[in-house]
């Protein structure tokens, strides 16, 4: 990585002409990413990124500039013309840092031990088995990926850390065809993990699991359309209460006045029954790290407790704004990007009802299994989401599955309605887009009962 001595140097060159903090970020990203498409591999890319980011803070302003080159030449010509670009004044500051402290993982099995045959292999096992599940299935896309990000954090503070994320996602897409009538089922798993997360499990349940849901569009019926009850499966993995609900937690959005929950902290902003958390520090979830993108180690932060709204999630930007800690949410997409408050692994925590028993409360509703995209609108938290998968309820029994059916509604108005939560909990990978940043999220729910939600679908129920 970068000396002591050369840290300590930059820095002060970045607050020689003024600032009041300084931060270098310094990353090394290998990957790895295998793109499989009609029977055969596509795509087998090796690649590496290295660079360094370097943000000056002076009063309310920052000032963000990066560069690949990382000797201590381009280092220093990166913080002399920051130096210039945040005020024309002599300041005198002497940066010392503390002893390094380091997180990170090491996979179980490093990428550099794997062949790419093997990989070949694995992407072609999956591709016979979603062909061969059902004739109508066409075509089967699958892309594995993983990531080994090494990254250095010193700042102004004196706060010196190294961290090491290896993460690993395998996704799956099949398409189904039949009399005209074309449908997709996709399936996705995905760690802070090496190659250990290729167990003959996951090997069977991508390809399976897409195919399924892709055949079983085919033999859907088109949705009812109207306001009713609904089920929403643990096994939808919470994208709903991430998006919906999550983006508005996030405290660049309060402060700027983009989100419905600004100035109600304390207030009660959901069922009861909902205690909303988002924690980096879970082992082995997607978005988990030993340390925010600002050095800050990750927190188990309780957003909603039993309705009540105690925080927001915060980089150390916002949270002095706010007069409380860092919450570990500072994060970014790589070194070209400065860090601002982001998810990590959102869920709401388990309840005590049983699915059974939350079906039985649906006369005439749905239950979904599975979400697809969406829309949101963090300042009145309206959102629309497609449903993936799901059923047409009818007095608590199942009666056939949907199509071409939408969730239409209220972040904080479906948190108030949300009337059981189950015994269950399932958790889901993604990637979260923000301010033309993505970052690597899970999110998580146990199943839950809204009383009543619109459905956008093309017919009427039963």
């Amino acid at each position: 990585m970068i000396s002591k001595s050369a840290l300590e140097e930059i820095l002060d060159i970045s607050l020689s002409k003024g600032g009041d903090f300084s931060e270098l970020f310094f990353e090394v990203n290998n990957s790895l990413y295998f793109y499989f498409d009609d029977n055969r591999l596509e795509e087998a890319v090796v690649g590496e990124d290295i660079g360094v980011g370097l943000r000056v803070i002076f009063g309310d302003r920052t000032f963000y500039g990066y560069t690949t080159d990382v000797s201590l030449l381009g280092l220093r010509k990166l913080a002399q013309n920051l130096a210039e670009a945040v005020f024309l004044r002599d300041q005198n500051i002497k940066v010392v840092l503390s002893d390094k402290k380091e997180y990170g993982i090491r996979p179980l099995k490093d990428k550099g031990s794997f062949e790419i045959k093997e990989v070949y292999d694995i992407l072609r096992m999956m591709n016979e088995k979603a062909r061969s599940y059902d004739s109508r299935i066409v075509q089967f896309t699958s892309v594995i990926r993983t990531v080994d990000q090494k990254v250095l954090i010193a700042n102004t503070d004196g706060d010196w850390v190294e961290d090491r994320r290896v993460r690993t996602v395998v996704y799956g897409l099949s398409v189904g065809s039949y009399n005209g009538v074309i449908q997709t089922g996709y399936e996705s798993i995905a760690g802070m993990v090496g190659w250990e997360l290729f167990t003959e499990e996951v090997i069977n349940k991508i390809p399976y699991e897409a195919s399924r849901r892709a055949i079983l569009l085919l033999e859907a019926k088109e949705a009812p359309a109207g306001v009713m009850p609904v089920v929403i499966s643990s096994k939808a993995g919470g994208v709903l209460i991430h998006e919906a609900v999550g983006h508005g937690l996030e405290a660049d959005l309060v402060d700027k006045e983009v989100s419905v929950y600004k100035d109600k902290i304390g207030e009660k902003v959901a069922s009861e029954l909902v205690t909303m958390v988002d924690a980096g520090v879970l082992e082995g979830m997607y978005g988990s790290s030993g340390v925010d993108d600002e050095g800050v180690k990750t927190n188990y932060n309780v957003l909603i407790d039993r309705g009540v709204l105690k925080g927001y999630m915060h980089s150390r930007i916002t949270a002095k704004k706010f007069n409380v800690p860092p919450s570990g949410n500072g994060r970014r997409q790589n070194f070209r990007y400065p860090p601002i408050p982001r998810m990590t692994n959102t869920f709401i925590l388990p309840g005590e009802s049983k699915l059974e028993d939350m079906l039985q409360r649906l006369e005439k509703g749905i239950y979904v299994v599975k979400m697809g995209g969406g829309q949101v609108d963090t300042t009145s938290g309206d959102f629309v989401f497609a449903i993936e998968e799901g059923y047409f309820v009818l007095n608590g029994e199942i009666k056939y599955p949907i199509r071409g059916a939408t969730l239409i509604g209220n972040g904080p108005k479906v948190l108030e309605k949300i009337e059981m939560v189950g015994n269950d909990i399932g958790f889901a990978p993604g990637t979260c887009g923000k301010d033309g940043q993505g970052v690597p999220v899970t999110d998580g729910m146990p199943t839950i009962l809204i009383s009543e939600i619109t459905i956008g679908g093309t017919e009427k129920g039963e």
